[in-house]
């Protein structure tokens, strides 16, 4: 009987990790989406804003830059934003408790309601980021 309940345990861990799904551990709470909002759309000349808030207690934001993508280049705190540019938000967000939450190996995001791509995943940190429209002249 032990034998046939660790087989049917192994089975259900191999077929878990065969289809992503996320298995709850000790308490530990998995969370599947990071959705960061208050993030201010870019306008002609005004500077970036690098204030975020997050929908979850699970998680802080624990970076923020932007780039402009004529450059590629990181802007500064004092550069703004020009009409028709293109720019990118980037986000390192963490775990707030390691020992209570991870990061779905599967975890979408999003910036103000909207769908980010998401780059890079661990089981505390997820970096991504979110492509705004060509910046206008006002909002």
């Amino acid at each position: 009987m032990k034998q046939r309940i660790k087989r049917y345990i192994g089975l259900v861990l191999a077929l878990a990790v065969c289809v992503g799904m996320s298995i709850p551990v000790l308490g530990i709470e998995d969370i599947s989406c990071v959705d960061i909002y208050g993030v201010v759309s870019p306008v002609a000349g005004d500077p970036p804003s690098y204030i975020a808030n997050t929908v979850d207690a699970g998680y802080t934001v624990a970076e923020i830059k932007w780039i402009d993508m004529a450059t590629e280049e990181y802007m500064t705190p004092s550069s703004t934003f020009e009409l028709g540019g293109i720019y990118r938000v980037y986000f390192v967000v963490n775990v707030t408790d390691a020992s209570r939450f991870i990061f779905n190996s599967v975890v979408t995001a999003s910036v103000n309601g909207i769908e980010g791509v998401v780059d890079i995943v661990d089981n505390t940190s997820v970096f991504f980021y979110y492509e705004f429209s060509p910046c206008p002249a006002s909002r």
